[in-house]
């Protein structure tokens, strides 16, 4: 019953969404009419996108079969896989979505305008944002995942033990949270072209190397070793994506890529040394104690990386700058 509300819950909010869209398109000169045939152009065209994309689908639950499998049933490995990638898959919603959100519709608008200088500069800036903010949150996630975890789920039946194993888990997945939001960003350039079949191959790569690393990984490293071996594959995959975008479109301005490593890495190393100073002072075993040690450790660290960032006078910080600016003016 408790999964029925909870499942009944997520669809119930999607109709919501959905119904709160509905006045809106009345308002419109569009008008809907259930008018089926398989041959029209949109149709044939739409299935033939979906048969790669459902093929997609179709090998990373293979792979999602094989890892669950590896996580040996009944060990708590697999609950602890599954609870590290929600926590995972939070700054990657959070942040990578709204980038996507963003910037797609201009991708696509690019395209339909046969305009590649214009859609290298958008897929490029957006690749900046991801990477920007994706890598301090990785970091976040291998420093902080302890505290995080036990804060978070650490009461009743969750013990320790199974609070130190997810957040192993959450750690591993943290080493591939950039590859992951690169990857499922840039595969956005080829949705844009309709192209649903090169996706299909490189996702088909990531996942036979995610099994191969989580086969080689797991006796050593266990859960720790399954999420590690997803964060790498997403990280090679990553790579092969945007390169394979470059080859095909000419759509990554590498120098505005090159221009952003060296804030990062500085920002980063800052960051991780502020961090480790708070992780050796503040540290306190309680759940509400982990709860205090992330209220401190997670503001400072973005203090740190955002100021320094600002030092190297980072144009992604002077554009938030120009926007506060603009709406203080605005409002005055």
């Amino acid at each position: 019953t408790f999964f029925m509300l909870l499942t009944l819950s997520a669809t119930s909010g999607i109709v919501v969404m959905a119904l709160a869209l509905y006045p809106a398109i009345r308002r419109t000169d569009f008008t809907f009419r259930f008018t089926p045939s398989m041959k029209h152009p949109a149709v044939r065209s739409m299935l033939q996108l979906s048969l790669w994309t459902f093929g997609y689908v179709v090998t990373n639950q293979v792979a999602l079969i094989v890892v669950k499998n590896l996580a040996e049933p009944g060990s708590g490995n697999q609950d602890a896989y599954a609870k590290a990638f929600i926590f995972f898959m939070l700054p990657h919603s959070l942040l990578t979505l709204s980038i996507a959100t963003t910037f797609v519709p201009e991708l696509v608008r690019k395209v339909k305008n046969a305009d590649p200088t214009g859609f290298a500069q958008w897929l490029t800036k957006g690749l900046r944002w991801i990477v920007l903010l994706t890598v301090p949150a990785s970091l976040g996630i291998i420093i902080l995942g302890q505290p995080i975890v036990s804060a978070m789920l650490q009461y009743g039946n969750f013990t320790a033990d199974a609070a130190d194993n997810t957040a192993r888990a959450l750690q591993g997945f943290g080493v591939g949270l950039a590859g992951f939001s690169v990857y499922i960003f840039s595969l956005r350039a080829f949705f844009a072209h309709e192209d649903t079949r090169t996706p299909f191959f490189i996702n088909l790569v990531q996942n036979i190397i995610n099994i191969v690393l989580a086969l080689i990984i797991v006796d050593r490293h266990g859960v720790f070793g399954l999420a590690l071996a997803f964060g790498i594959s997403y990280l090679i995959a990553a790579a092969i994506v945007v390169v394979v975008i470059h080859m095909r479109y000419s759509a990554i301005q590498w120098h505005h890529i090159y221009t952003l490593l060296t804030p990062i890495a500085s920002a980063t190393c800052a960051m991780s040394l502020v961090l480790w100073q708070v992780e050796q002072f503040v540290t306190w075993d309680s759940s509400s104690g982990h709860i205090g040690e992330l209220l401190i450790s997670i503001p400072t660290g973005a203090l740190t990386y955002a100021a320094t960032l600002w030092l190297f006078k980072n144009e992604e910080c002077r554009t938030i700058q120009r926007i506060i600016t603009n709406r203080r003016a605005r409002s005055n």
